[in-house]
């Protein structure tokens, strides 16, 4: 592990080493991961993620369950031609399995033995699978609403499932206070999780032939698509291996839209909001942790926010799913933005577009039954 890594708090400026097990700044703020440089050189060895461990300079081992890198499968949309990020055929069934297995990794590392973690589900399915294989004991704190398939999973892992009545704010809240007593391992606050995340553009990266799209369209909640992407981007313009910025669509839903409306008044906080019930259940977070560096990260590459309403979502998943693809109503946010936009002759003729695809349809059957 080179001895220039660090964590930052970029509120107050503290510093801490990756030695010993920390969660949050002793002011209250999130961590960053400071002072990685790529050397770009994918492991062959490795079909999964870990091919991108230059870019994970701080793990000395890795948890695994069998991921496998996930196709970029090209389709063609009312006319237009995308690119699908097909993550989720990640081991539990999402992306997260990016992130969580490099956060869990670390705790391992850390010799971690207790934690807690809150969920709208798919995050909370990962952990406890990931948290199986390290050994360590898991509590997960999911709202009652999540869909069941997911609450299954957590359970079938083998970690101890608390379910909160209420919001996903006040499942957040419970799990902080628990965390209190054990380790808080949210992967919304993890740095960690996010350098996982980021396999995922490094994955593009390959598969278009050591160059990234014009656009990549990607739900946003807690934002650790946009926030990963972002430092993916920077650390391969650093390393001069692109020479512009791909701008990030990041797709909220209508009725929980604080990063959007702060968007469209030019602001840098997320806005205050009237939360309402979507279907995209896994992106209803109305105070995102790190609001500041997912609207940054937009405004940085020139990209924008998309909201669409639950009937477009409803639409989206009919349209995919007769492409052979069954993905969660929180994924089809990303593909009824891409509709929306093509729609409105957003794009050029020219522009190449990714859409990631973040969670499977089977986890969600019972929420898509119903409908």
């Amino acid at each position: 592990m080179s001895e220039s890594i660090f964590l930052k708090c970029e509120k107050c400026q503290a510093k801490y080493s990756l030695d010993n097990p920390i969660w949050r700044c002793k002011c209250g703020h999130h961590l960053a991961i400071s002072n990685i440089d790529i050397n770009y050189s994918p492991d062959e060895s490795f079909c999964n993620f870990y091919r991108y461990k230059f870019a994970l300079p701080f793990l000395k081992d890795y948890i695994t369950i069998g991921e496998s890198m996930t196709p970029l499968s090209k389709v063609s949309l009312y006319g237009r031609d995308c690119y699908l990020k097909i993550d989720y055929l990640l081991p539990t069934g999402s992306y997260k399995d990016r992130g969580v297995a490099v956060m869990m990794s670390m705790l391992r590392q850390w010799g971690v033995e207790k934690i807690v973690e809150d969920s709208s589900g798919n995050a909370g399915s990962s952990v406890a699978a990931y948290a199986s294989i390290a050994e360590i004991d898991c509590d997960v704190y999911i709202p009652s609403y999540t869909s069941q398939g997911k609450a299954l999973q957590i359970e079938m892992y083998g970690s101890n499932l608390i379910k909160i009545e209420g919001s996903r704010e006040e499942t957040a809240i419970a799990a902080f206070a628990a965390g209190e007593k054990s380790f808080y391992a949210s992967h919304n606050w993890s740095p960690f999780f996010e350098h996982g995340v980021k396999t995922y553009i490094y994955e593009i990266y390959e598969q278009m032939g050591h160059t990234l799209p014009d656009y990549i369209i990607v739900p946003c909640g807690n934002g650790s698509l946009v926030t990963s992407a972002y430092i993916a981007f920077s650390e391969l313009l650093n390393a001069k291996l692109i020479t512009k910025l791909p701008k990030i669509i990041a797709v909220q839903s209508a009725n929980c839209a604080p990063l959007a409306t702060a968007y469209e008044n030019k602001q840098k906080v997320a806005s205050k909001i009237e939360k309402k019930d979507t279907l995209a259940e896994g992106i209803s977070s109305s105070s995102p942790i790190k609001d500041r560096e997912i609207l940054d990260a937009v405004y940085k590459t020139n990209g924008l926010f998309v909201t669409v309403d639950d009937n477009e979502i409803w639409q989206a998943l009919r349209v995919i799913s007769k492409k052979g693809v069954f993905i969660e109503l929180t994924s089809c946010v990303a593909i009824a933005a891409f509709i929306k936009l093509t729609n409105e002759n957003f794009f050029k003729e020219s522009d190449k577009v990714v859409v990631e695809l973040t969670g499977n349809g089977l986890k969600s059957a019972d929420k898509i039954l119903t409908l």
